[in-house]
Order: structure tokens, then sequence, then C-alpha cells
């Protein structure tokens, strides 16, 4: 198996969302509400994010398994669609308690 590294923005990887399957093998959403917004408020200072790993199916190759990092992007879509508010702190840094803009990274 061949791997290949690349930066993608998380705007990007957000809006080719519907190319990302969840495979049958990863646990269900476990997250609890504090972590999903520790995750949101991360990215909004700017931290670095561990990596996603993704497997390319062999059905078609613009479709890929997520292999590792589900529960992140899960957060990650369920803010950027509005189903996510910030913690109070969070929200009084950065203006509000919920993605407002189409994107939540520059």
């Amino acid at each position: 198996m061949k791997m290949e590294a690349r930066k993608m923005a998380l705007d990007k990887i957000y809006k080719r969302r519907g190319r990302y399957d969840i495979p049958d093998w990863q646990r269900d959403e476990v997250w609890s509400l504090d972590h999903k917004q520790l995750l949101i408020d991360s990215i909004l200072n700017g931290w670095k994010l561990p990596k996603f790993y993704f497997a390319k199916t062999s059905s078609d190759p613009d479709e890929f398994d997520v292999v590792d990092g589900q529960q992140r992007l899960a957060t990650i879509w369920e803010f950027h669609e509005g189903g996510l508010r910030l913690s109070d702190a969070s929200a009084a840094a950065f203006g509000g308690y919920r993605s407002s803009t189409p994107s939540i990274v520059e």
C-alpha cells in the first residue's frame, strides 16, 4: 500500500464531505459536547490537529474511507452546519456561539 501525505484545508474537506465514507467497522460518534467544543476551540485558535488518515476506495478513486479522524470530522461538520455551539468562553472570544461563515478555517 502506497501512502501519500498531503495538506488540505478543513473547509476543503468539508466541501468534499460527500467523498468521505465512514466504514461500518468504525465506532459510532462517542465524543461528549465538551470534547467537541475543545476541538473547535483548538481549530479557531490555530492549533495543529492530529493527522487524518483516509484510504482510497477501490470503487471510485475520488472517494475515501475514513481510517482515523472520524470523531474530529463529524465534529467539524456538525459545527460548520450550525449544530454545535461553542462554549461560553469561546463564544466570547470568537464573537458568537455558532459558525456563521462558509468556512471555519481560513
